[in-house]
């Protein structure tokens, strides 16, 4: 069967966006490295329930590679990093997302 022309273009391009797709998925607090008592000074903050997409986001402007996580009581359960993004965005392909 014959593909529809433009059809291979678009599962390119659906393709391509699972990496954000998983991060909008995935929070904050999924993500967080715990164990760290007290946050990283001078660098942005994020809820526990922040996408990861928008704590890329953040880092991004802000020009950091960490942020701080806290829970809904605005108490540190840890960190998240530029590198913490990276893994989550390259999880396995042909994981459904």
């Amino acid at each position: 069967m014959r593909r529809a022309r433009g059809a291979s273009c678009g599962a390119d391009f659906v393709g391509s966006d699972r990496a954000l797709k998983r991060l909008t998925l995935t929070t904050a607090g999924e993500a967080a490295r715990p164990g760290v008592p007290n946050p990283v000074s001078g660098v942005p903050t994020v809820a526990a329930g922040t996408s990861l997409r928008d704590v890329l986001s953040l880092l991004l402007q802000s020009g950091g590679d960490v942020a701080n996580v806290t829970d809904a009581a605005g108490v540190s359960i840890g960190t998240v990093s530029l590198a913490a993004i990276r893994e989550h965005a390259a999880v396995d392909s042909r994981q459904p997302v």
